[in-house]
């Protein structure tokens, strides 16, 4: 039985550990999002003016087809939370992860 507890106790102090290193190495990357903000974005442009871990909203210019919603979900969007697209937009955590693969 005191081997059981002491394994529990080191795997939580191993895991609380590994939060602690997580958190440090990926500050903006929180399970909370302040849902009073929201950045509007309709081009790449635009998108440059959103703010890593905020929410964001690409609201397509005029009718466009589901490439360009993926496109933007996998340009802009953190994939650590959920994503939610439409053919009347994305609406994401911001990231600028991948930013530089727009082929800017």
């Amino acid at each position: 039985m005191r081997r059981a507890l002491t394994i529990i106790l080191l795997a939580a102090v191993f895991i609380g550990a590994v939060a602690l290193v997580y958190q440090e190495r990926h500050p903006l990357r929180t399970l909370w999002v302040d849902q009073s903000k929201l950045c509007l974005f309709t081009s790449d442009d635009e998108a440059s003016q959103c703010k890593p871990g905020e929410l964001a909203y690409f609201k397509p210019p005029a009718a466009v087809n589901n490439q360009v919603m993926l496109n933007v979900a996998a340009a802009y969007c953190d994939a650590h939370h959920q994503v939610v697209w439409n053919s009347g937009g994305v609406i994401c955590v911001f990231t600028r992860e991948r930013m530089h693969r727009l082929g800017r």
